[in-house]
């Protein structure tokens, strides 16, 4: 006994699958992964949390902004994709001094910006929800 159907159908949905997986696709998918490390980012400084949801040290010598944005707000704004392919991406600011809010120095307690190591569960969800997003409009479910 054969098999019929529709088998076009299957082949669509076979390369669909397999386009999933291309240096393209990926290096898609990297890029879109970047632009929601950037948003995060950007909320760390609006929330004034570390990417694991600690809260920030507060300013020794408050002026009535936030945390991390002082008269420019130019270590937030100087935030931006600076590499992205199918390995991976990175993203990071230019500023100078952006090394000591991050890291903390001697008499100021660090005011992570980035994750590290390990990934905390809030950017994982968002990062799941951009791979799944990726993977709906490749096999053209959205």
């Amino acid at each position: 006994m054969g098999l019929t159907g529709d088998f076009h159908k299957l082949e669509q949905w076979a390369r669909s699958v397999d386009d999933l997986g291309s240096s393209g696709s990926i290096s898609d998918a990297s890029k879109a992964l970047a632009g929601e490390a950037l948003s995060l980012t950007d909320q760390a400084f609006e929330r004034e949390r570390a990417p694991n949801g600690a809260k920030w040290a507060p300013k020794k010598r408050p002026d009535g902004r936030k945390v991390g944005q002082g008269k420019t707000g130019r270590l937030r704004d100087s935030y931006r994709l600076k590499h992205s392919s199918r390995f991976g991406f990175t993203i990071g600011s230019d500023a100078n001094y952006r090394r000591w809010f991050h890291g903390g120095k001697k008499g100021q307690r660090p005011r992570p910006l980035s994750p590290g190591n390990r990934i905390p569960p809030r950017w994982d969800r968002a990062f799941d929800r951009v791979w799944r997003a990726h993977c709906l409009v490749k096999l053209r479910l959205k």
